[in-house]
């Protein structure tokens, strides 16, 4: 009995995931507004984290998510700015702050700055631990990441973002040089991207459920070596999520 219990289990789980790469990888919405790049990617990858307490395997299971943590973001730099500090949307530490928020403290969004391409993408190697998208395609290797990992670029194949955009990484093209260090941004990562830019939509939801996002943007999941990740002092940004010990 409890080995046809686990095996209707695991059966469930399987089919779940299934159901969420399929809505959320392979026919994605893209975010709700041009400013919650940074929502988005918390939401997908706090989804996709195995740590979430419910269920995220639809297009409005996501948005619903994005849309709390862009408000738990607006809350905490409200809070801020009311008791006189200078914070904005776009500070690191709110995203981290919203992210505890929403969660009760049960979880975190780790900061992490690389200073060196080969931190970069072996830090991306490790949170993820998919190193075969080229041959295994978008599909397979989103259902089998450890976990997605979030980056900010200021360009993407062929997208720019002058001020950055958040996206997520689904894992990288092939296996990293294990006697060499990595000195260029070159590598291939799989990519979810929720800002592409278009003047060629055809929607797939409701029109009361239309934002401002969704007649902008198209959000897909690509290959990419084409892409400028971001800096701050001389700095990349990665971002995963943990546990809250």
């Amino acid at each position: 009995m409890f080995i046809k219990s686990l095996a209707f289990f695991t059966a469930l789980s399987f089919t779940t995931s299934v159901t969420a790469i399929q809505n959320l990888v392979l026919d994605p919405n893209p975010q709700s507004t041009s400013n919650t790049c940074q929502s988005y990617s918390i939401a997908f990858t706090l989804a996709q984290s195995g740590l979430w307490h419910t269920e995220v395997t639809t297009p409005k299971q996501l948005r619903a998510l994005e849309q709390n943590i862009r408000k738990e973001i607006n809350q905490y730099v409200a809070e801020r700015q009311a008791d006189g500090k200078s914070i904005s949307t776009y500070h690191h530490t709110a995203w981290a702050a919203a992210v505890k928020r929403a969660s009760s403290n049960n979880l975190k969004l780790k900061l992490y700055y690389p200073n060196n391409p080969d931190d970069y993408y072996k830090k991306i190697a490790q949170i993820t631990n998919m190193t075969s998208a080229s041959t295994m395609g978008s599909a397979l290797s989103a259902l089998l990441v450890k976990q997605p990992i979030m980056t900010s670029v200021n360009q993407l194949n062929n997208d720019i973002y002058a001020s950055g955009h958040i996206v997520t990484i689904l894992g990288l093209g092939s296996s990293l040089p294990t006697n060499q260090t990595i000195s260029a941004m070159s590598e291939k990562m799989l990519v979810l991207n929720s800002a592409i830019k278009t003047n060629d939509k055809v929607f797939n939801m409701c029109s009361d459920e239309i934002t401002s996002g969704d007649e902008q943007y198209n959000a897909s999941v690509s290959l990419s070596s084409s892409y400028t990740a971001k800096k701050w002092s001389g700095k990349h940004l990665l971002m995963w999520i943990e546990r809250n010990r």
